[in-house]
Order: structure tokens, then C-alpha cells, then sequence
């Protein structure tokens, strides 16, 4: 074979090996894999750009309130009586009782145009609020990915340790067949082995059962099209969390929004002067001693003052103290429910823990008296029932191991969804 064929097969053989590799990595899933699906899977995350959009239009909305604002006003009036004056003067006629009047009025108000960031302000609070109670809802969901990822890799396990009993049972079934060949033993202790062979395959389809209706769950939520067929990892390292709960960030919005609603109570006080101008039409004009219609222009300044907002001030205080009290409580009522429950995973780890160390010693012990009831198998000197005595104590023991394993870094896991994922 010349040169150029073995490169040429050489490159073929690094591509396969690529390929399947990809194909590999692809099929691997993680937990952390998982939660950033369904961060971006979940409904909610459309709440934030419908969120966004209201702001907008708020925004909007409240800038057209600092526009001139124009009315177009029309009246016509009788009245029982008119200005006169009580001499007669020729060429001056007595103003008609029947009057009449059309203008356009323009009104600025100049104490809005001073206070409009402190107005958005409330407006961008009020889109933070609604944000941090979305965020929450979105995190809700994480405990229930963590609770259902680890099932799965529970299922993998008790998977994995089924497999084993059913090696451990094929060989003693083999042993058995020897020894009723060389008529140590009779026919129904290697029927009894084939009955217990079932029973695990049964209980091996009912953990499949379960491990697939965990994934479908699990897609629900991420969005993922994961199957039976995929790799899921186990999280041996657990990292720390980046960010805190979003219950967090959302009491100190709903604090920041007292904050700024409290500062325009301020803006209640203030006398509200503004500018406007007023052109018109009507009988009579501006001159109050012309009884015929003419146009008109008023321009100036106007102030009011309303003195009820002086006689609630203090209400309005108080209410945004008590409301600013609530907050706090609820925040630290929250903050200590979570050291509770940390406290919870941190007993339920050590007591894990300690077991898990005992495990090990248990296995190796159970593992070697099946191995010498394997012996006395093929000697005929244990009978059947035994010989699946001792397997099921090896699996039970073996299976209690792997539960404790999983259950300790799923604990791991809750603890940081406890303090933020």
C-alpha cells in the first residue's frame, strides 16, 4: 500500500473517529444542561418582552401628559343679566342677554416638566417588580428539575445493579445445571433460580417504565427531546451558586418603589404653575361693552394650589412606613426559612455520609458470601433459596448504597437551589 492510500485512509479513520465521538457528546446530558433549557423553555421568559413593551407604552403614555395640552371649547349662554351702564350713551347698544363663545385653549404645565423623572421612575420600579415576581415563578420550577434529574440517574443505577443480580443469578443457574447433570442437585432448585431471574427482569421493566416517564417529564419542562438512549451525567463536582434567590431582588424592588412614591408625595405640595394661551370667537369679545362678535387672545400664567394633600401627608407616610415594614419582614422571614431548610440538608448529608462510609465494608462482605454460596452451589451443598438469599441481601445492600450516593449530591444540589442556582 503506497503512502498516499494510507493517508488517505488515516484521514478516513480520524473523521470516523470525530464523528462518532461528536455523536458520543452529543447523547451525554448534564444537569446543569438541563436547567439552562428550561430557562429559556419556560412561557415566562416571553412575560419579560410583554413586561418591557408595557413600559414602554407607560413611558409613552405618561409623556404625552407633559405635552401642551389643547382643548377646543364651545358655549352659547343666556343669562337673566348682562354688564351695562346705567346712562344712555347714543351709538352704544345694551349688551344681549343671549352670548356666545368658541376657543382653543393651550395649557403647559411647568411643575410636571420639573418632576417627570421622578414620575418615570415609579414607572421603570413598577416593570422591576413585575420582572423579579416572573423570576421567581421561572425558579420555582429548578427544585422540580433537580428532584426529577436525579430519579434518572437513581433509575441508571438500580438499572446497572439489575444487570448484576441477573449475572449473579445466570452463573448460579449454570453451577445448578452442572450439578443436575452429575445429579447433585434436582430439577426445581434451577427452576427456582429461572423464577427469581423473572422477578428481577420484572422489577428491571418497572424502573425502565419509570426512568422514561421521568425523561418525559423532563423534556416538558426543558424542551429537550432526551430519551433512554442519552448519558445522564452525575454531577460529581457541585459548583457554587452566582446569584442570589430572586425573591431577594424582588422585595428590594418592591422597597425601591416605596422609596420613589414616597418622594412624590413631595410633588402633591407643590403649587402647580403652568403657562397657557387661549384664542377665541364669540359675542362678547374681550371688549364687555361690544354687543358684536369678535376674536380674542389670552396668554399667561396660572398657578393653583390644593391644600388637601397638607391634611393627608402624614396618612400617606405612615401607610408607605407600614408597607415598607411588611417588606422587610417578609424578607427576612424568607432569609430564615432558608437557613432552616439549609440546616435540614446540611443533617441529612452528614447522616448520608456517615452511612456511606459503612457501605463500602457492607457490599465487600455481602459480595463475598455470595461468592462462597456460589461454592457450596455447585457442590450441592446449598440449595436454591439460600443461594437467592444471599444474592438479594448483596443487591439490596448494594442498592441502599447507590440510593445514599445519589441522595447525597442531590441534598448538594438543593442546598444551592435553596441559596440560588
Amino acid at each position: 500500500m503506497n503512502l498516499k492510500k494510507k493517508c488517505k485512509i488515516s484521514g478516513l479513520f480520524v473523521v470516523c473517529v470525530f464523528f462518532v465521538s461528536s455523536m458520543q457528546a452529543q447523547d451525554k446530558v448534564t444537569i446543569d444542561q438541563c436547567l439552562k433549557a428550561y430557562e429559556t423553555n419556560v412561557p415566562y421568559q416571553l412575560q419579560f418582552a410583554s413586561i418591557d413593551d408595557i413600559e414602554k407604552v407607560k413611558l409613552d403614555l405618561y409623556q404625552a401628559t407633559l405635552l401642551p395640552q389643547t382643548m377646543v371649547v364651545g358655549q352659547g349662554t343666556y343669562q337673566s343679566d348682562v354688564t351695562g351702564i346705567p346712562i344712555t350713551i347714543p351709538g352704544i347698544q345694551p349688551l344681549a342677554k343671549d352670548q356666545y363663545r368658541a376657543y382653543l385653549e393651550v395649557n403647559q404645565s411647568i411643575t410636571d416638566l420639573l418632576n417627570k423623572d421622578k414620575q418615570r421612575a415609579v414607572i421603570r420600579d413598577q416593570s422591576v417588580i413585575e420582572k423579579s415576581k416572573n423570576s421567581v415563578e421561572i425558579y420555582k420550577f429548578k427544585e422540580q428539575i433537580v428532584e426529577i434529574y436525579f430519579g434518572i440517574l437513581l433509575s441508571d443505577r438500580q438499572l446497572e445493579l439489575f444487570d448484576l443480580s441477573k449475572k449473579q443469578i445466570g452463573a448460579g443457574i449454570s453451577k445448578m445445571d452442572a450439578a443436575l447433570a452429575n445429579g447433585l442437585t434436582n430439577k426445581i432448585q434451577v427452576e427456582l433460580l429461572k423464577a427469581e431471574l423473572l422477578k428481577v427482569e420484572q422489577s428491571e421493566d418497572e424502573i425502565l417504565a419509570r426512568k422514561e416517564s421521568l425523561i418525559q417529564n423532563l423534556n416538558v419542562l426543558t424542551g429537550l427531546t432526551l430519551s433512554k438512549e442519552n448519558d445522564f451525567e452525575t454531577p460529581f463536582q457541585i459548583n457554587g451558586f452566582s446569584e442570589p434567590r430572586p425573591e431577594f431582588a424582588l422585595f428590594d424592588a418592591q422597597s425601591r418603589w416605596l422609596e420613589d412614591s414616597e418622594k412624590l408625595l413631595d410633588i402633591k405640595l407643590q403649587p402647580r404653575i403652568g403657562v397657557f394661551g387661549q384664542v377665541g370667537y364669540g359675542r362678547p369679545g374681550l371688549n364687555m361693552l361690544s354687543n358684536n362678535f369678535d376674536s380674542y387672545f389670552i396668554g399667561g400664567v396660572r398657578l393653583m394650589w390644593s391644600l388637601n394633600p397638607f391634611m393627608t401627608k402624614k396618612n400617606d407616610q405612615q401607610l408607605i412606613k407600614l408597607q415598607h415594614t411588611g417588606i422587610q419582614v417578609q424578607k427576612e422571614m424568607f432569609a430564615l426559612g432558608q437557613k432552616l431548610k439549609d440546616g435540614q440538608i446540611d443533617g441529612q448529608i452528614n447522616g448520608l455520609e456517615k452511612n456511606i462510609e459503612k457501605d463500602d465494608k457492607i457490599i465487600q462482605i455481602k459480595d463475598a458470601a455470595v461468592e462462597n454460596a456460589e461454592r457450596k452451589l455447585s457442590l450441592g451443598t446449598m440449595d436454591a433459596l439460600d443461594y437467592i438469599q444471599y444474592v438479594n441481601q448483596a443487591d439490596i445492600a448494594k442498592q441502599q448504597a447507590a440510593i445514599r450516593a445519589i441522595q447525597k449530591t442531590k441534598f448538594q444540589f438543593l442546598k444551592l437551589y435553596n441559596s440560588g442556582l
